[in-house]
């Protein structure tokens, strides 16, 4: 909520993903959430939305019409005039493959930031930037340029393993 950039590292269960959720919803504006695990951003999604909340997760396991309906909504946030007109996405999960391999997404977040609509950036699972560990992915790395190209956008990065 101050803006700023975090690194968290906490227990499994402690409450880390709220770390990134309560702002989103507090401020009205799009948090992205990268993870690199589907099964954990479906649960995550399913909740969030069986308690209204506006949350989305584009793989590339969703069918075409899911995709342009996620689009659409991210497009509607660089229209708004407020935080309150920016419909009903608060929360974007993607992988950091999905994250380094769409130009289409890429753009469209851009123009999220561009409107002053691009929160918070949360790297969920952090540890997997290590090249050392062994859960590397190499499309973590890449997420450093999220950094130069939304320099306002503070980004936290969390993980249960230190």
């Amino acid at each position: 909520m101050a803006k700023r950039d975090v690194f968290l590292v906490a227990p499994t269960g402690a409450g880390k993903s709220l770390c990134f959720q309560a702002p989103s919803i507090l401020t009205g504006n799009l948090t992205l959430v990268v993870s690199p695990l589907l099964s954990l951003m479906q649960d995550q999604v399913m909740s969030l939305r069986a308690l209204g909340i506006g949350a989305a997760m584009l793989s590339s396991n969703d069918s075409r019409e899911e995709q342009t309906r996620i689009r659409k909504a991210m497009s509607k946030l660089t229209a708004a005039k407020s935080s309150s007109d920016t419909g009903e996405l608060r929360l974007l999960y993607l992988t950091p493959e999905r994250l380094a391999k769409s130009k289409l997404v890429m753009n469209l977040l851009e123009k999220i930031y561009a409107s002053g609509r691009l929160g918070l950036i949360a790297i969920d699972e952090a540890h997997c930037i290590s090249q050392w560990g062994h859960d590397f992915r190499q499309d973590y790395e890449r997420l450093a340029a999220l950094r130069i190209q939304f320099p306002k956008t503070p980004i936290l990065a969390l993980t249960a393993t230190a």
